[in-house]
Protein backbone atom coordinates (compact mmCIF):
# COMPACT_ATOMS: atom_id res chain seq x y z
CA UNK A 1 0.00 0.00 0.00
CA UNK A 2 1.57 3.10 -1.21
CA UNK A 3 1.00 6.39 0.56
CA UNK A 4 -0.76 8.12 -2.38
CA UNK A 5 -3.65 5.10 -2.62
CA UNK A 6 -7.27 5.65 -1.22
CA UNK A 7 -6.97 2.92 1.34
CA UNK A 8 -3.93 4.88 2.79
CA UNK A 9 -5.97 8.06 2.72
CA UNK A 10 -8.79 6.00 5.11
CA UNK A 11 -5.71 5.06 7.34
CA UNK A 12 -4.51 8.82 7.79
CA UNK A 13 -8.27 10.64 8.19
CA UNK A 14 -9.18 7.78 10.52
CA UNK A 15 -6.02 8.04 12.68
CA UNK A 16 -5.78 11.59 12.48
CA UNK A 17 -8.89 12.25 13.79
CA UNK A 18 -8.57 9.44 16.75
CA UNK A 19 -5.13 11.42 17.36
CA UNK A 20 -7.13 14.75 17.75
CA UNK A 21 -9.50 12.81 19.94
CA UNK A 22 -7.57 11.37 21.86
CA UNK A 23 -5.43 14.94 22.57
CA UNK A 24 -8.72 16.61 23.84
CA UNK A 25 -9.51 13.74 25.92
CA UNK A 26 -6.20 13.46 27.66
CA UNK A 27 -6.10 17.29 28.20
CA UNK A 28 -9.24 17.04 30.13
CA UNK A 29 -8.76 13.86 31.71
CA UNK A 30 -5.43 15.39 33.60
CA UNK A 31 -6.56 18.30 35.27
CA UNK A 32 -6.37 20.66 32.43
CA UNK A 33 -9.97 21.61 32.55
CA UNK A 34 -10.35 24.69 34.98
CA UNK A 35 -6.94 26.45 32.77
CA UNK A 36 -8.89 25.71 29.56
CA UNK A 37 -12.37 27.22 31.09
CA UNK A 38 -10.20 30.58 31.98
CA UNK A 39 -8.81 31.05 28.49
CA UNK A 40 -11.25 30.37 26.88
CA UNK A 41 -12.69 34.05 25.49
CA UNK A 42 -9.06 34.34 24.43
CA UNK A 43 -8.95 31.97 22.51
CA UNK A 44 -11.78 32.33 20.42
CA UNK A 45 -10.07 34.82 18.21
CA UNK A 46 -6.78 33.40 17.65
CA UNK A 47 -8.73 30.05 16.63
CA UNK A 48 -9.79 32.41 14.09
CA UNK A 49 -6.84 33.94 13.01
CA UNK A 50 -4.87 30.67 13.10
CA UNK A 51 -7.76 29.19 11.31
CA UNK A 52 -8.43 31.49 8.73
CA UNK A 53 -4.60 31.43 7.89
CA UNK A 54 -4.14 27.83 7.60
CA UNK A 55 -7.57 27.70 5.17
CA UNK A 56 -5.67 29.96 2.48
CA UNK A 57 -2.40 28.01 2.94
CA UNK A 58 -3.59 24.79 2.84
CA UNK A 59 -6.21 25.71 0.16
CA UNK A 60 -3.21 26.90 -2.19
CA UNK A 61 -1.40 23.91 -1.74
CA UNK A 62 -4.14 21.66 -2.67
CA UNK A 63 -4.95 23.91 -5.87
CA UNK A 64 -1.26 24.00 -6.36
CA UNK A 65 -1.23 20.61 -6.41
CA UNK A 66 -4.35 19.86 -9.16
CA UNK A 67 -2.85 21.99 -11.15
CA UNK A 68 0.75 20.06 -11.43
CA UNK A 69 -1.27 17.01 -11.93
CA UNK A 70 -3.82 18.33 -14.62
CA UNK A 71 -0.19 19.79 -16.25
CA UNK A 72 1.33 16.54 -16.01
CA UNK A 73 -1.81 15.33 -18.08
CA UNK A 74 -1.94 18.06 -20.89
CA UNK A 75 1.99 16.95 -21.14
CA UNK A 76 1.18 13.11 -21.66
CA UNK A 77 -1.77 14.36 -24.08
CA UNK A 78 0.75 16.42 -26.32
CA UNK A 79 3.77 13.63 -26.57
CA UNK A 80 1.20 11.40 -27.69
CA UNK A 81 -1.05 13.61 -30.26
CA UNK A 82 2.88 14.61 -31.81
CA UNK A 83 3.24 10.62 -31.81
CA UNK A 84 -0.08 10.22 -33.46
CA UNK A 85 0.55 13.13 -35.81
CA UNK A 86 3.90 11.12 -36.67
CA UNK A 87 2.19 8.18 -37.48
CA UNK A 88 0.24 9.62 -39.93
CA UNK A 89 2.95 11.73 -41.52
CA UNK A 90 4.66 8.26 -41.70
CA UNK A 91 2.44 7.09 -44.13
CA UNK A 92 3.08 9.68 -46.86
CA UNK A 93 7.14 8.56 -46.58
CA UNK A 94 8.41 6.57 -49.21
CA UNK A 95 10.43 3.55 -48.30
CA UNK A 96 12.79 2.79 -46.15
CA UNK A 97 11.75 5.92 -44.33
CA UNK A 98 8.40 4.86 -43.60
CA UNK A 99 9.14 1.83 -42.20
CA UNK A 100 12.01 2.90 -39.88
CA UNK A 101 9.98 5.35 -38.39
CA UNK A 102 7.43 3.22 -37.39
CA UNK A 103 9.15 0.96 -36.12
CA UNK A 104 11.29 3.94 -33.71
CA UNK A 105 7.78 4.45 -32.97
CA UNK A 106 6.55 0.92 -31.58
CA UNK A 107 9.78 0.78 -30.21
CA UNK A 108 9.35 3.75 -27.99
CA UNK A 109 6.02 2.95 -27.46
CA UNK A 110 6.63 -0.41 -25.91
CA UNK A 111 9.48 0.96 -23.85
CA UNK A 112 7.39 4.01 -22.32
CA UNK A 113 4.72 1.59 -21.64
CA UNK A 114 6.13 -1.38 -20.07
CA UNK A 115 9.16 -0.32 -18.60
CA UNK A 116 9.55 3.75 -18.07
CA UNK A 117 5.84 4.47 -16.64
CA UNK A 118 6.36 2.80 -13.87
CA UNK A 119 9.66 4.53 -13.39
CA UNK A 120 7.62 7.58 -13.73
CA UNK A 121 5.91 7.11 -9.79
CA UNK A 122 9.87 6.82 -8.27
CA UNK A 123 10.70 10.46 -10.09
CA UNK A 124 12.99 9.07 -12.50
CA UNK A 125 13.41 7.90 -16.27
CA UNK A 126 14.34 5.43 -18.59
CA UNK A 127 17.76 6.36 -20.16
CA UNK A 128 16.52 3.69 -23.00
CA UNK A 129 13.22 5.32 -23.63
CA UNK A 130 15.05 8.88 -24.10
CA UNK A 131 17.90 7.24 -26.39
CA UNK A 132 14.66 5.75 -28.74
CA UNK A 133 13.14 9.46 -28.97
CA UNK A 134 16.28 10.57 -30.35
CA UNK A 135 16.70 7.82 -32.89
CA UNK A 136 13.76 8.49 -33.97
CA UNK A 137 13.87 11.93 -34.42
CA UNK A 138 17.38 11.67 -36.10
CA UNK A 139 15.54 9.36 -38.85
CA UNK A 140 12.78 12.08 -39.34
CA UNK A 141 15.82 14.26 -39.32
CA UNK A 142 17.94 12.82 -41.99
CA UNK A 143 15.08 12.20 -44.61
CA UNK A 144 15.46 13.92 -47.68
CA UNK A 145 12.62 14.42 -49.27
CA UNK A 146 12.59 14.85 -53.28
CA UNK A 147 9.15 15.89 -54.31
CA UNK A 148 7.27 18.96 -53.63
CA UNK A 149 4.63 16.80 -51.62
CA UNK A 150 7.78 15.06 -49.80
CA UNK A 151 9.11 18.51 -49.04
CA UNK A 152 5.31 19.62 -46.94
CA UNK A 153 5.14 16.33 -45.30
CA UNK A 154 9.20 16.77 -44.12
CA UNK A 155 8.28 20.06 -42.74
CA UNK A 156 5.16 18.78 -40.64
CA UNK A 157 7.08 15.93 -39.57
CA UNK A 158 9.90 17.70 -37.91
CA UNK A 159 7.26 20.24 -35.93
CA UNK A 160 5.50 16.97 -34.52
CA UNK A 161 9.17 15.39 -34.01
CA UNK A 162 9.80 18.69 -31.95
CA UNK A 163 6.37 18.99 -30.12
CA UNK A 164 7.15 15.52 -29.38
CA UNK A 165 10.44 15.95 -28.09
CA UNK A 166 9.65 19.37 -25.80
CA UNK A 167 6.47 17.23 -24.85
CA UNK A 168 8.69 14.15 -22.98
CA UNK A 169 11.46 16.78 -21.84
CA UNK A 170 8.38 18.40 -20.04
CA UNK A 171 6.91 15.33 -18.49
CA UNK A 172 10.13 14.11 -17.25
CA UNK A 173 10.49 17.22 -15.62
CA UNK A 174 7.30 17.19 -13.77
CA UNK A 175 7.78 13.50 -12.38
CA UNK A 176 10.79 14.26 -10.90
CA UNK A 177 8.84 17.23 -8.45
CA UNK A 178 6.75 17.14 -6.03
CA UNK A 179 5.61 19.18 -2.74
CA UNK A 180 8.84 20.79 -1.88
CA UNK A 181 9.82 19.66 1.99
CA UNK A 182 8.99 23.08 3.63
CA UNK A 183 5.75 23.35 2.15
CA UNK A 184 4.64 19.98 3.96
CA UNK A 185 6.34 21.19 7.22
CA UNK A 186 4.00 24.10 6.61
CA UNK A 187 1.16 21.88 6.55
CA UNK A 188 2.10 19.11 9.04
CA UNK A 189 2.66 21.94 11.35
CA UNK A 190 -0.43 24.18 10.87
CA UNK A 191 -2.87 21.10 11.11
CA UNK A 192 -1.16 20.75 14.42
CA UNK A 193 -1.60 24.05 15.62
CA UNK A 194 -5.20 24.60 14.19
CA UNK A 195 -6.33 21.23 16.00
CA UNK A 196 -4.67 22.37 19.22
CA UNK A 197 -6.53 25.31 19.61
CA UNK A 198 -9.94 23.99 19.43
CA UNK A 199 -8.92 22.19 22.73
CA UNK A 200 -9.33 25.92 24.20
CA UNK A 201 -12.98 26.12 23.25
CA UNK A 202 -13.72 24.13 26.16
CA UNK A 203 -17.47 22.85 26.19
CA UNK A 204 -19.82 21.98 28.94
CA UNK A 205 -20.74 18.77 27.10
CA UNK A 206 -17.42 16.90 25.91
CA UNK A 207 -19.13 15.11 23.78
CA UNK A 208 -20.11 17.87 21.52
CA UNK A 209 -16.43 19.69 21.50
CA UNK A 210 -14.85 15.62 20.44
CA UNK A 211 -17.54 15.71 17.62
CA UNK A 212 -16.25 19.07 16.52
CA UNK A 213 -12.68 18.66 17.23
CA UNK A 214 -12.81 15.33 14.99
CA UNK A 215 -14.57 17.34 12.15
CA UNK A 216 -11.75 19.92 12.09
CA UNK A 217 -9.34 16.59 11.74
CA UNK A 218 -11.53 15.04 8.85
CA UNK A 219 -12.10 18.34 6.92
CA UNK A 220 -7.52 19.10 7.53
CA UNK A 221 -6.79 15.66 6.75
CA UNK A 222 -9.23 15.14 3.96
CA UNK A 223 -7.48 18.09 2.34
CA UNK A 224 -3.84 16.37 2.84
CA UNK A 225 -4.98 12.94 1.25
CA UNK A 226 -6.06 15.70 -2.07
CA UNK A 227 -2.16 16.94 -2.24
CA UNK A 228 -1.09 13.38 -1.61
CA UNK A 229 -3.34 12.21 -4.22
CA UNK A 230 -3.04 15.06 -6.63
CA UNK A 231 0.77 16.46 -6.50
CA UNK A 232 2.72 13.22 -7.52
CA UNK A 233 0.58 12.53 -11.06
CA UNK A 234 2.45 9.26 -12.54
CA UNK A 235 1.83 7.52 -8.71
CA UNK A 236 -0.89 5.83 -6.45
CA UNK A 237 -4.19 5.03 -7.57
CA UNK A 238 -4.55 8.16 -9.33
CA UNK A 239 -2.51 8.46 -11.67
CA UNK A 240 -2.00 9.60 -15.32
CA UNK A 241 -3.17 7.07 -17.86
CA UNK A 242 -0.47 6.28 -20.42
CA UNK A 243 -3.24 4.53 -22.68
CA UNK A 244 -2.76 7.42 -24.75
CA UNK A 245 0.44 5.89 -26.30
CA UNK A 246 -1.76 2.79 -27.47
CA UNK A 247 -4.41 4.97 -29.32
CA UNK A 248 -1.24 7.00 -31.20
CA UNK A 249 -0.55 3.86 -32.67
CA UNK A 250 -3.82 2.65 -33.79
CA UNK A 251 -3.12 4.41 -36.64
CA UNK A 252 -1.11 2.10 -38.01
CA UNK A 253 -3.53 -0.91 -37.67
CA UNK A 254 -6.28 0.79 -39.20
CA UNK A 255 -4.20 1.56 -42.12
CA UNK A 256 -5.99 -0.32 -45.05
CA UNK A 257 -3.47 -2.70 -46.38
CA UNK A 258 -2.03 -2.85 -49.92
CA UNK A 259 -4.14 -4.16 -52.67
CA UNK A 260 -3.31 -7.27 -54.10
CA UNK A 261 -2.18 -7.58 -57.51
Amino acid sequence: MTIDSYAAGAVLVAASTLAAIAGLILLRRFGYFLSLTISHEASGPYLAIVGTLYAVLIGLIVVEAMGRFQAAATLVGDETNSLAELVYLSGRMPQPQKGEVRRRLTEYVDLVVNREWALLAQGRHLPEARRACLELMQVVRDWEPTTGSQNAIYAEAIEAASDFWNARRMRIISCERGIPPLEWFAVILGAIVTVGLTYFLVLDDLRIQIALTAMVAVLISLNIFLILMFAYPFSGDLRVSNEGFHVALAGLALEPSAPRP
